[in-house]
Order: C-alpha cells, then sequence, then structure tokens
C-alpha cells in the first residue's frame, strides 16, 4: 500500500488550453460542478470529472458599436478621446465571466455572464438539447443597459451642447451601418468610415469632412481610413444612412462619458434571492464610469429540456454610482442576522484603490418594478493609505459569527488586506495586511466556512492563510492527497503566469490555471496546441494549526509517502463539516468531489471511512449510538419520521456512490429488484445495499404520502387543482394505490390508513381519475401494461407469426409511478439512473419530517408551488441524458 500511495502526485488531474488567459479571476466553477475559463477569444467549459472528454465552448465575436452620437473630426485630438483612437486591438476577448446561482437556465442550471473587451455583456446557457457545443447566447444586457439610457435621454450626460448642431435629443436612434459604425450625412457630401483593408486607400485629410465616429470605431487592428465619397455613395444602404443623420453631433467629453457608463469591465452575480413567490439572483456589471448596474433575473416559468430557447426574464433595477473610476472588483454575501428579513451585501473595488461595502434589501428586490438610484446604501468604506489598485475580493459570511462580513482584497502590487465589518456595530476594522505575492494578486477563495484563505499570484505563486480570531498567518499547502487516478505529470516547470482560482462546490479542490513558458515548449508540438493549463489539487486536507514553516512557494507540491491516521483526522474534519452544511435544504447537492474523495480513501482506509459515515448518521440523533446503522435508522419506524428527506437523500447517495461503487448501478438496480420481488433476504445479502434498499423505500413512502396529503387537504378546502405546467398538482394517484397495496405488509401503517381514505375520497368526489390512470397501454404494441413495479413495467405482449409472446420492457416516471412517454425527452438523474416524466414541488425537498409525521395536522398544501426538476430519491438536480460526445455536468 505504501508503494502505491507514494506513485499518487498531490494534485488529482490537468488539463490544457488552446488559448492563454488575460486578466484576473480567469477561473470560475459552478454549482453545476462545471468549470469555465475565459483565454482570448475562447471561453472553454470542462467537467472536473472527465477532464479527457467532451468540452463546451463559447467564441466570442467582435460587437457591433453602439450609436451613442457623432464626433466632430477635429476633436479626434482632444486628450480624453486619445486612448480610444490609439486602441489598436480588435481581437474579441473576455474580460470577466461570472456563474449565476443554479436554477435561471431554462433547465435548472447556470448561466455564465460573459464581459468582453468591448464592454457588452451576455448570458449564455449550456446547450443542453442542441446537441452542439457552442453554447447558446440567451441574453444581450449592454443592449438593455443601452435601450434604457436613451431613454432617459442619457442622464446626467445629456445637456445643452446637444442643441449646438440643431439635433433634438429625441431624434437619437439606434442605428448601425454595414459595416458597424456610424456615419453623419449634415452636408451634402460624406466620407464612410470603414477598417482599413489591402484594397483600402488613404486619403488625404484636406478633403476629409468633419464626420465622425462611433462607439468602438477606433478599434481597428490598423487604424481608421477614409475612401472617397463617390465610390462609397453607391454602395452604402440609403436607410443606414438616413438613421445615421439622426444621431446627434456630440462633443468629446460627452463621447467619452456615454462610452464609459456603457463599457462594462467586471459582471459578477449574486446568491439566491427567494420568496414564497419569486426565485431570483442580482447580476451586478461595473463599468469604467464608476457606475454599477443591476439586473433581476427571474427563474424561468416553468422548466423544460425540450427544443427551443426560453427567454431570460431580466429586469434592469438599479443603477448606482459606486466609484469615480473604473470598477475592477465585485463580490457578493447574503446574512440574515440582526433581523428575520435577509441582507444582502455588496462589495466593489476601483482601479484607484478605492473599496466600499454596500448593502440592499432582499425583499425590495424581489418586489422592484422600475430602475432605482439608491437600491443599495453604503455602510463603509476601506481605508487605504495606498492607491493601488484592486484586482480582486473575496468575502465571506461565516456561519459561526453571521454578524459579521470578512473582506479579502487583493491588490496590483501583490498586496493582500482583511477587513470585518460588524452588522450588529456597523463598525468596519482592519484585521492583517502584507505583501503575500511579488505581483499582482489575480484569485482569492476562502474556504471552509472562513477559516481558510487561498492567494495566487501573477508570479505563478498560490499561498494558503489561516485566519483565527483577528489575525491572518500563513500556513504551507498540505503534500498529502487521496488522489488515486491522477496523472503523475507535473506541469508547474513549464508553467509562467497564474491568473486564478476557484475552489470546487465541497471545498475538497483548488483549481488553477496557469500560462505556460513558451521557451520551454516543444516548438513544433507543443507551443501550437498548449498555451495554458487547468491544475486541480485536493485541498480538503488542510489542517488549521498554524506551523512555523516558512513560505511554501504554491508550485511545488510533493508526492505524498503515506497518510497516517493524524493525517486522515483533518480529511474527516472537513469532510463530516461540509455534508452537515449540505443538511441544509436551500444548498443544492453537489457532491462529486467529496464521494470522489470518499472512494479514493475507502481503498486504503475501509474501517475509517465506515466509522467517518456511521458518525454523521450517529449525529443525527441524540445521544450514543452502538448499533449498526440499519437498526439505528429502521429498527424503530417512528425514529425514521423525524429525519428530513434531504439526510436520507445524503445517505442514498453515499451507499451507491461510495460504499457500493465497485458493484455499479445496473448491479445494484438487479439486487433492489430480486429484493422487491422476494420477501426474504438471499443468501448473499449485502448490509449496504440493504441499507439503500430500506432508504430509498422510505423516501418512496414519503412521496406517496405527500401526494396524498395534498389530494386530502385540496378536497378538504374545495380547492380546485391548478392546471398550469409551471405548477404541481398530484398525478398518477392509480398507480401510487396500487403501489400501496402490493406493498401492504411493508409500508407504514399510517400510510394504509391515508391510502384509503385517497381511495374513498377519489370514489366519492371523482378526484383525480382518468383513462389513463385506470388503463396503461404499451407504446409499442398497445398492449395492457399491469402495475407490477413503481420504476418498471413489461406489457402483456402479443403473439407474432412464429407464435411468440413479445413483451416490451417500459419506464415508470420516479415521481408519478405512470408509464413514460417514449416520444418526449425525459429527465434523467445522473446518480441513481432514474427517469422522469413529471416533477415534485420544492416543498417536498424541504421536509424535515415525514408527512405521515403530521398525519393529524396537514398544514401544508403543494398546490400552487412551482415544480422543481431534483431527484425525489438523490435530491440532485435532474437533467436531459447527454451522449458521450457532448458537455454534461457531474453532480454526484
Amino acid at each position: 500500500m505504501k508503494q502505491d500511495m507514494e506513485a499518487m502526485a498531490s494534485y488529482y488531474q490537468a488539463a490544457t488550453l488552446v488559448a492563454l488567459p488575460s486578466y484576473p479571476n480567469s477561473l470560475v466553477w459552478s454549482k453545476e460542478n462545471l468549470v469555465a475559463i475565459p483565454s482570448e477569444h475562447l471561453i472553454t467549459i470542462l467537467n472536473p470529472a472527465s477532464l479527457s472528454s467532451a468540452r463546451g465552448v463559447i467564441t466570442l465575436v467582435q460587437n457591433k458599436p453602439f450609436r451613442t452620437g457623432l464626433v466632430e473630426r477635429s476633436d479626434l485630438l482632444t486628450p480624453c478621446l486619445q486612448p480610444i483612437c490609439l486602441s489598436k486591438d480588435t481581437r474579441p476577448c473576455a474580460r470577466s465571466i461570472s456563474w449565476s446561482p443554479p436554477g435561471l437556465a431554462p433547465n435548472s442550471g447556470c448561466l455564465l455572464a460573459v464581459c468582453t473587451f468591448d464592454g457588452h455583456v451576455k448570458l449564455y446557457r449550456a446547450p443542453y438539447c442542441e446537441y452542439s457545443s457552442e453554447w447558446i447566447e440567451v441574453a444581450d444586457m449592454s443592449d438593455l443597459l443601452f435601450d434604457h439610457i436613451t431613454t432617459i435621454n442619457y442622464g446626467k450626460w445629456n445637456d445643452q451642447s446637444l442643441a449646438v448642431h440643431g439635433v433634438k435629443a429625441s431624434s437619437r436612434k439606434r442605428s448601425r451601418s454595414k459595416n458597424g459604425f456610424a456615419v453623419s450625412t449634415c452636408n451634402k457630401s460624406y466620407r464612410s468610415i470603414k477598417r482599413k483593408g489591402p484594397s483600402c486607400r488613404r486619403s488625404s485629410p484636406t478633403e476629409v469632412d468633419p464626420d465622425i465616429i462611433s462607439l468602438g470605431i477606433c478599434y481597428g487592428g490598423d487604424g481608421i481610413t477614409l475612401e472617397d465619397n463617390e465610390a462609397n455613395a453607391e454602395t452604402d444602404d440609403e436607410s443606414t444612412l438616413d438613421q445615421s443623420s439622426n444621431l446627434p453631433h456630440i462633443t468629446a467629453q460627452q463621447y467619452v462619458s456615454r462610452s464609459a457608463v456603457l463599457s462594462s469591465l467586471v459582471v459578477s452575480w449574486s446568491p439566491v434571492l427567494q420568496s414564497s413567490e419569486t426565485c431570483c439572483a442580482i447580476l451586478s456589471a461595473g463599468a469604467k464610469s464608476g457606475d454599477v448596474s443591476f439586473w433581476r433575473i427571474c427563474e424561468p416559468e416553468c422548466f423544460t429540456i425540450k427544443h427551443g430557447n426560453i427567454p431570460v426574464n431580466a429586469m434592469l433595477i438599479g443603477l448606482i454610482q459606486a466609484h469615480n473610476s473604473w470598477i475592477t472588483a465585485i463580490c457578493f454575501g447574503i446574512s440574515t442576522a440582526c433581523s428575520l428579513k435577509s441582507q444582502l451585501f455588496m462589495v466593489t473595488g476601483c482601479s484607484d484603490g478605492s473599496v466600499k461595502i454596500w448593502s440592499g434589501n432582499v425583499e425590495g428586490f424581489l418586489l422592484a418594478t422600475d430602475v432605482r438610484n439608491d437600491c443599495f446604501l453604503l455602510l463603509a468604506e476601506v481605508k487605504n493609505a495606498t492607491s493601488v489598485s484592486v484586482s480582486t475580493i473575496a468575502l465571506v459570511i461565516p456561519i459561526t459569527t453571521p454578524e459579521e462580513v470578512v473582506l479579502a482584497i487583493g491588490r496590483g502590487a501583490g498586496m493582500l488586506d482583511v477587513w470585518i465589518y460588524d452588522i450588529s456595530s456597523k463598525k468596519l476594522r482592519f484585521v492583517a495586511n502584507c505583501n503575500a505575492h511579488e505581483q499582482v494578486v489575480t484569485g482569492l477563495a476562502w474556504a471552509f466556512d472562513g477559516a481558510c484563505l487561498y492567494s495566487c499570484s501573477q508570479d505563478n505563486s498560490i499561498r494558503r492563510w489561516i485566519f483565527r480570531g483577528d489575525s491572518l498567518c500563513e500556513a504551507p499547502l498540505s503534500s498529502n492527497s487521496a488522489a488515486s487516478e491522477a496523472s503523475n505529470n507535473n506541469l508547474s516547470s513549464v508553467s509562467d503566469l497564474c491568473f486564478g482560482l476557484a475552489l470546487s462546490p465541497g471545498e475538497q479542490m483548488v483549481a488553477m490555471v496557469h500560462s505556460f513558458d513558451a521557451n520551454l515548449q516543444h516548438q513544433m508540438y507543443e507551443k501550437r496546441s498548449q498555451r495554458a493549463v487547468v491544475e486541480f489539487f485536493w485541498s480538503g486536507g488542510q489542517s488549521f494549526e498554524v506551523p512555523n514553516d516558512s513560505r511554501l512557494d504554491g508550485c511545488r507540491f510533493e508526492a505524498i509517502s503515506c497518510l497516517s491516521v493524524p493525517e486522515f483526522t483533518c480529511w474527516e474534519i472537513n469532510t463530516l463539516g461540509f455534508l452537515k452544511s449540505l443538511e441544509n435544504v436551500n444548498k443544492p447537492i453537489v457532491i462529486w468531489d467529496t464521494l470522489t474523495l470518499l472512494r479514493n480513501l475507502r481503498k486504503d482506509f475501509p474501517v475509517l471511512v465506515e466509522n467517518m459515515i456511521t458518525k454523521w448518521i450517529s449525529s443525527w440523533f441524540s445521544g450514543p449510538v452502538s448499533d449498526s446503522l440499519e437498526a439505528i435508522l429502521f429498527r424503530d419506524q417512528d425514529k425514521i419520521l423525524m429525519v428530513s428527506s434531504r439526510k436520507i437523500q445524503l445517505l442514498n447517495i453515499i451507499c451507491r456512490r461510495v460504499m457500493l461503487s465497485e458493484m455499479g448501478i445496473d448491479s445494484v438496480k438487479d439486487y433492489q429488484f430480486k429484493h422487491n420481488r422476494s420477501s426474504n433476504k438471499g443468501s448473499n445479502s449485502d448490509s449496504w445495499n440493504d441499507l439503500l434498499i430500506k432508504s430509498e423505500g422510505e423516501l418512496q413512502e414519503r412521496l406517496v404520502a405527500f401526494s396524498f396529503q395534498v389530494v386530502l387537504k385540496n378536497t378538504a378546502n374545495s380547492q380546485s387543482t391548478v392546471g398550469e405546467s409551471a405548477y404541481w398538482s398530484p398525478v398518477g394517484l392509480a398507480q401510487m394505490e396500487r403501489w400501496t397495496a402490493i406493498n401492504d405488509q411493508k409500508i407504514h401503517s399510517q400510510l394504509r390508513l391515508l391510502g384509503s381514505e385517497v381511495a374513498e375520497c377519489r370514489s366519492r368526489n371523482n378526484i383525480g381519475i382518468s383513462q389513463s390512470d385506470e388503463e396503461e397501454s404499451c407504446s409499442f404494441c398497445s398492449a395492457p401494461v399491469p402495475f407490477e413495479s413503481f420504476e418498471v413495467a413489461f406489457c402483456e405482449g402479443i403473439v407474432n407469426q412464429k407464435g411468440c409472446n413479445e413483451r416490451h420492457q417500459l419506464t415508470r416516471c420516479a415521481v408519478s409511478m405512470r408509464l413514460c412517454s417514449v416520444t418526449e425527452p425525459l429527465w434523467h438523474c445522473m446518480c441513481c439512473r432514474r427517469w422522469a416524466a413529471n416533477l415534485l414541488p420544492r416543498s417536498f425537498f424541504m421536509l424535515q419530517n415525514s408527512p405521515l409525521y403530521f398525519r393529524n395536522v396537514r398544514t401544508f398544501s403543494a398546490v400552487g408551488e412551482r415544480v422543481k426538476p431534483l431527484c425525489p430519491f438523490c435530491g440532485i438536480l435532474l437533467q436531459r441524458s447527454m451522449p458521450d460526445f457532448l458537455l454534461s455536468t457531474s453532480l454526484v
């Protein structure tokens, strides 16, 4: 074993990129377990669970400029316009990207916000039904911002100088010429402004009329060229010229001001904001003008995996002047301290070195109907003696101290600051600062509830810091790892610059993106195809004890020799802490890194891993526990009723993906099928498999009881079921009744009583009875399909010409137990491999006890609630099953 452990590297895997990153924070890890890296004109999207498989990609193109107005050519030499006129870079490039929380995409996944070099902000979604690697653009936020700015006549940028040329503000129209540039036709003769090409000739400046440019025209790689007006007069579209003639002449200062407010630099998403009726998130975009715009993106009315592009529900709700210079960093945090209402915190950083802390009312964002200039209120400003630009910010509100907002600030000179804002006293206090790196800090990330801070720099180093009390101490990165099948090729020897880092959703792994040193690569092969690398390292085994060792260069990771029991304890503490946090039903279940870790640890420490799982389950109950897990959970039926559904779902995932991982999904299903058909356990019974069967059986009872309770509740209140597809009403009642009859001796006595009440109610009030409920037929041969199992079904078949009875195997919906359609796309669970045609409401996944526990007090109703595409047995996000050659998420 020791020899095998010595062969393991401290990192997990690495993936190469074909283009170079350009800006700090060039790596983001989504709550869907996807990693996105912007590099030059491409944004590469990876699945960390399978780095060598399919990738997603966003190909950036140069956007057409906005029509803000026309500037006299004589004003091109104005100092404020010189940076624009001298710009030569036309290559599309991503300056900032950010993942949204899950639930905002049409399939309930994440949206990716992209801010490009030319200042545009766009939203993209995964191509889950297009069968393509190119992600789909769903919204252009810059277009929406431009429409708002023009609607209010540019606000403070609209002054009397517009009337100098006799142009009314109301005559402004957004227009684009053939080449993306606006031209003026104020005089009889005009000149078209185009990028210089091989066939273009440069005209004499004395022949040029004072025609002007619009936003972005000076980004041409070869500058601006003017062609003879007679040569272009015949080719220019007359309607385009008419639109351009409506653009007002503006001053150079007006042009710069309008360009600055429309040129976004950084984007960031807030956490999920939700009420009983609305679920949304706030997208912020910081601009060159120092303004920050806020967009409320609500979840779709209904989730779908069908073809067709569902528009994103986006609304501009705020626009504030945060700073007097370029916004370089934005981050969010949410807290419920000091009041029953949630409070959203935002921190903004600026190129002039200033950092401000803002507060916003969550309820106000949810109810906002128009644009406000006071949507965020300034709480405090970080006082800094230097004016070094802010490059990155990380914010955390620890669960242990929810009244504190802990802030880490990375700056351009390699400096790192830590501040704490006390919510109750409304005071900001300084904690520490240090010269953490030799060059600009390009990435910061808090881990383990604010106990640990990771930082990386353009000098290609990574540091780990322990935050305890009011002190920040550097600690070396642990060289111990639980990786097994990882590659042993350490690519740090040829890496050059580090452009960002990110933590996995379970905080067990950290990813970093480096560029390659071209001088150390093979000129023929490597230099052409490998420009950068994303490396994944295990970080969950870090200790929070501060050693006396000196600073450790983050690019040097030693191979582990052997994992001792004390070192295993670090992994255990951090893993149990993460599992405990997942018991919060408001957190999505993304547990891939933790499951991978447990599988690797179990190969060498099977007893210790089983003890770890036992400790976690024992923490559900008070008092010491010495029995087996099966006895703990299912010996007393009333005890399991008080366990939340989320805990049982997590137990199912661990049983299936860790303790039974060697068997495979199909073998586990075969064992369950044989167990369900037999009342007695077989001789080859497995304790973990039996535990999985009983825990899934408990969730199946809760699903049936939940549906029955809703039917009885609404019948008592004489409520009609909601017919809209976006809302949930119980279906498949006939199948559920048959299931309770088949399992009469296994289910809880309260569920039997509940089923008899529903049957009586249905016969009396004709509730939920339809032809499809009573008689099901095969989609292939129309033969009757008897109900024998809630997962699979076999039709009675037809006799062919050879006298053989052909029977077809069909799939039942994991939610309604009805037969699934063979023509419509189905939701798929990546963990238990079940299929679903119907979905459950959010309240089912919020249950802290079994519905049978509230047998005599029916206090809830799911009618009118929006459905959520979550697996009732695993709790993870359902998705459309994708072929192997396309990118898909790996939540488990």
